[in-house]
């Protein structure tokens, strides 16, 4: 049955039957298996569907639909169904079902893992290009996206679930890919989304406060970041920031080789850091390092991911090269000039995020800063004064409006953030007029930051999803403007 493969272990013609006996579930079905998951829309002829209860949904709902595609299903109800079979632990076998189907889909892997309130998908892009450069083979997995080399797959959260994390692995190793960068949330984490997975490299950005919707506490969410340690590799390395006190913790805990960077003691020490509104430079193991990235956080950011990938064979001569080549992430920092004024879109949802950016902005501003901000529905209330008081203290004008209402209303969101008492405030419920009242107020020198979006391309609410971009956005209004922008 099990067979040595290209890749290891691989189990690449198993019958059914075979299966359900290593997991002692009663089965005579000795079809071969063509694949597994817990998403109908994935399922195909003689599939096995495992009927699995989600946060949103329940897997039951959807058992005809893969019955009616020619899949088998593995429930936790005991159902007089002809290709139903029934176990009472179906969370609990998930990690030994990939395992025993797949194999070990980290081998001949360099698995590398980024994790963190914010800068997840800045690091993963930066890694990402930089191998890229190098030569390499790479699938990134993230925010928003599945990348491989010939084909981008769009996805609804940070990190997919386990059973379509093992098929894309699965599919990385067919396609020779040689290195996977991969975002990993909380959520993830906390929800075993990556149980089957061990990484060479866990990259730790930083980590505030977000989800404690989800977590409830600070400390739950910061120590359920900490449990990625867990998924490494033995040899595996955790590179993390080192003026951030509060990783001391993660080194306390940690088994494993721990690297830091940083402006203070660290291994990797930062040296004549200069920022600027286009770009950044400074100097790391005697080698400059420049790019047209934004903010004292990109500095943070890019030599994470220069420790990572030098450590992986590569000169940090040609490393400084290649990073005079990096191009912005969409929607992180990304910078749009506009005639007189500019506009930064950027991502940042949460109160440490918008801070750190409105601060830097400052620091280069040469007019005023004019700020765009919502909050999300069904998210963690308590950062919504948070934001709302940041994005007032540090802009000449705050303008208040819809980030994802999703099931909650807009003007309760926005009643949370406490908008009537801060004296530089506006407020447009519809995020297009808030951007369209902003560009008509800016004027020379100005900047326009537009945050909690980023390159999203729907806003969700109500149950449903409406195209909506940030970025088109601002396009169409500067064209109804008459001004161009690069």
């Amino acid at each position: 049955m099990l067979r040595e493969g290209r890749f290891g272990f691989i189990l690449e013609m198993i019958r059914l039957n075979e299966l359900f006996a290593l997991l002692h579930i009663d089965c005579e079905d000795a079809r071969i298996l063509q694949g597994i998951s817990d998403d109908t829309r994935d399922v195909k002829k003689d599939w096995l569907f495992v009927c699995r209860k989600g946060s949103l949904y329940d897997g039951a709902a959807f058992l005809q639909e893969a019955l009616d595609k020619g899949a088998v299903v593995l429930c936790d109800q005991m159902l007089p169904m002809q290709h139903v079979y029934y176990t009472p632990h179906v969370e609990r076998i998930t990690q030994a079902l990939l395992e025993l189907y797949y194999g070990d889909l980290c081998t001949r892997l360099h698995v590398i893992g980024i994790t963190g309130t914010n800068g997840k998908t800045s690091v993963a892009s930066i890694i990402s290009q930089l191998l890229k450069m190098e030569g390499c083979r790479v699938l990134q997995i993230g925010t928003g996206s599945v990348r491989y080399p010939d084909e981008v797959i769009e996805i609804h959260n940070t990190t997919p679930g386990c059973f379509q994390l093992a098929n894309y692995f699965r599919r990385a190793h067919d396609e020779k890919i040689t290195h996977v960068v991969m975002e990993v949330s909380s959520h993830a984490i906390d929800q075993n989304r990556i149980s089957f997975l061990h990484f060479d490299d866990i990259v730790y950005t930083n980590i505030t406060q977000d989800h404690l919707d989800y977590h409830l506490t600070r400390v739950h969410y910061r120590y359920t970041k900490f449990k990625l340690r867990r998924y490494l590799k033995p040899q595996g390395t955790i590179v993390y920031n080192s003026d951030l006190s509060y990783m001391q913790e993660l080194v306390n805990l940690a088994q494993h080789a721990c690297i830091s960077i940083g402006m203070q003691a660290a291994h990797f020490p930062l040296h004549d850091v200069e920022l600027s509104d286009h770009d950044l430079s400074f100097r790391l193991q005697g080698y400059d390092f420049h790019a047209r990235l934004l903010g004292m956080v990109n500095v943070y950011n890019l030599a994470e991911a220069i420790v990572v990938v030098h450590r992986l064979g590569f000169s940090y001569e040609r490393l400084r090269k290649d990073c005079e080549k990096l191009l912005p992430v969409s929607g992180r920092m990304e910078v749009m000039e506009v005639g007189g004024f500019t506009i930064w879109i950027d991502y940042a949802h949460t109160a440490a995020a918008v801070e750190e950016l409105l601060v830097f902005a400052n620091s280069v501003k040469k007019g005023r800063i004019l700020t765009i901000l919502g909050c999300g529905g069904e998210r963690d209330r308590t950062k919504r004064p948070a934001m709302a008081a940041i994005a007032a203290k540090y802009s000449d004008l705050a303008v208040f409006t819809s980030d994802n209402p999703r099931g909650e209303s807009v003007d309760r969101i926005l009643a949370d953030m406490k908008c009537e008492s801060f004296p530089n405030a506006a407020v447009f419920e519809n995020r297009y007029f808030a951007i369209k009242h902003t560009i008509k107020v800016a004027q020379n020198s100005d900047i326009i930051i537009i945050a909690g979006k980023g390159s999203e391309e729907t806003i969700t609410a109500f149950g449903h999803e409406y195209p909506f971009s940030d970025r088109s956005c601002v396009k169409e209004r500067l064209a109804k403007e008459e001004l161009l922008w690069k």
